[in-house]
């Protein structure tokens, strides 16, 4: 028998030809619940997804971040097997049931709690799978026995700390987290810019405020090794420095992130909605539990 799974797709604003691709990609595959943060466009949404009738909409009617939402999609999603957490414009490339199939007959180290889809090829490593420290929020197929037993996504981690955290809580209750070793799914990480002629992604100036607090946290709380926290700070300054060249942005939300992160302050939306309208972009109603 094939397992059963539910989709749990987290939307903020989607762009709709592109979020219609990603349902599209998933409609044949398992039920799809769609958790919207807020989205101004609610209306395009709705009428969307009436043409997946497999499809159900949840509206928290504000931004509360992907852990919230991911969360609110998993108390709907119970009873089946996995669950497949998307975001919105994640194209699914494979048949997830398929590769849950030869996860269970190739993978005999242990239990497996989480299979990330991955965006890459890595045939060098001669496996099918490899066990994976940080897999992705988005691609993460996820056992239900897991999330019956408790697992949930930490709320006060607002977006990219909870990739992270989530499959660091995976290990603790004993089970695996691998990833494929050819590419399953389809998805553009951050914005695209350019450096020296290459297409290289980047996260606007609000994005690297939570990145810096919420690593911090995360390296604080030993979930995340030094050398790799230091690897994202460096990488994720360097690419805002040399696309946005925007010094004044980079410092302000880089170090407050630190300190925030370093001394458990909560998250400073006030900073936030000043960084995002610097560069013109749009936040909507942000809440935060942290």
């Amino acid at each position: 028998m094939q397992p059963c799974i539910k989709s749990v797709i987290v939307t903020f604003n989607p762009e709709i030809s592109l979020f219609e691709r990603c349902l599209a990609s998933v409609a044949n595959l398992c039920e799809i619940i769609v958790v919207d943060n807020g989205s101004s466009n609610i209306d395009g949404i709705r009428q969307l997804l009436r043409r997946f009738p497999n499809s159900r909409l949840i509206e928290l009617g504000a931004n509360y971040g992907v852990s919230v939402a991911a969360n609110a999609g998993i108390e709907k999603a119970k009873g089946d097997d996995w669950v497949l957490f998307l975001d919105q414009d994640t194209i699914v490339l494979c048949d997830p049931a398929e590769v849950m199939d030869l996860a269970r007959r190739s993978y005999t180290k242990k239990d497996v709690g989480l299979i990330s889809l991955s965006r890459e090829s890595r045939y060098g490593h001669g496996k099918i799978f490899f066990e994976s420290d940080f897999p992705l929020f988005t691609g993460s197929l996820v056992r239900n026995e897991l999330l019956e037993r408790g697992l949930r996504f930490d709320e006060s981690f607002f977006m990219d700390a909870g990739d992270i955290d989530f499959p660091w809580r995976v290990r603790q209750m004993g089970y695996a987290v691998i990833e494929t070793s050819r590419i399953c799914r389809d998805q553009q990480h951050g914005i695209e810019g350019q450096i020296l002629g290459m297409h290289v992604e980047y996260h606007p100036a609000w994005r690297l405020y939570l990145r810096r607090k919420d690593t911090t946290r995360l390296l604080i709380r030993r979930e995340l090794p030094f050398v790799l926290w230091a690897g994202l700070f460096v990488g994720d300054l360097a690419r805002y420095m040399v696309i946005r060249r925007r010094p004044d942005l980079a410092f302000l939300s880089t170090v407050q992130g630190f300190i925030d992160g370093a001394f458990g302050r909560r998250t400073n939306l006030r900073l936030m909605r000043l960084l995002a309208k610097a560069e013109n972009r749009f936040l909507g109603d942000v809440r935060v539990k942290y």
